[in-house]
């Protein structure tokens, strides 16, 4: 890919999805990567990019043009800045949602700055698994009320076939994604000041009860209680 790179650019690779940048020493104008340096480098997954984009409401690009595999981008003071912001708070990233601002800070500002190759390096990240049936399949029913028999049947597979290629696309059985992805959904909605008894349909249950147990089993506190401790009434 490369085996030297100047001081003053970082990187996004859309191969793996990540943004890339390094500290040198000031004396330094390049490094090679036989040389030693202190690197920064975001990964995001698949499943967060297709939310951000529709959180920010963000057009995909259309792929019939090709897309480099390295994106580089000129450092200019809010992107040291933001490289030492994050070497100063490394001890606060065991909370997810200040992992997420600081990752969506970046990317906005890569797209106010850099719209073109910012939108370009989003689209070609997430275009490959888009394409697979079973992320298709996915991601339009993942809040249905569908067993994984319905699904394998929607993505015109054996149940042991979906199973296998599922848990090679997601790291994970079809159960337990579609859980993480029902509770990832009620914990935004909750935090919107939704009441519990306005979303258990939205996310497939078809009893509060039930979409309530789970959402204790999985945060340990009811919807109620966990949006009286997260919000300030």
């Amino acid at each position: 890919m490369f085996d030297k790179f100047d001081k003053a650019d970082s990187f996004s690779f859309t191969v793996g999805s990540c943004w890339f940048s390094a500290q040198v020493s000031s004396t330094q104008h390049s490094v090679t990567l036989k040389q030693e340096f202190e690197s920064l480098l975001l990964f995001f997954s698949n499943e967060f990019l297709v939310d951000f984009l529709a959180k920010y409401g963000i057009a995909p690009k259309n792929q019939s043009e090709a897309q480099p595999a390295v994106i580089t981008f000129p450092k200019d003071d809010y992107l040291l800045n933001f490289q030492r912001s994050m070497k100063l708070l490394e001890g606060d990233f065991g909370n997810r949602h200040f992992r997420v601002a600081k990752i969506e800070e970046i990317l906005l500002y890569l797209l106010e700055k850099h719209p073109l190759q910012t939108t370009g390096f989003l689209s070609r990240a997430i275009a490959g698994k888009q394409d697979d049936p079973i992320t298709k399949v996915i991601q339009h029913h993942k809040f249905d009320k569908m067993s994984s028999e319905e699904l394998a049947f929607l993505c015109n597979m054996s149940l042991s076939t979906f199973k296998r290629k599922f848990h090679d696309v997601y790291k994970t059985s079809p159960k337990k994604y579609i859980v993480q992805e029902k509770m990832r959904k009620a914990e935004q909605l909750l935090r919107c000041r939704k009441r519990p008894s306005e979303i258990y349909g939205e996310l497939g249950y078809e009893h509060l009860s039930s979409f309530s147990l789970e959402f204790k089993k999985h945060f340990g506190l009811s919807p109620k209680d966990y949006q009286h401790s997260k919000l300030d009434y």
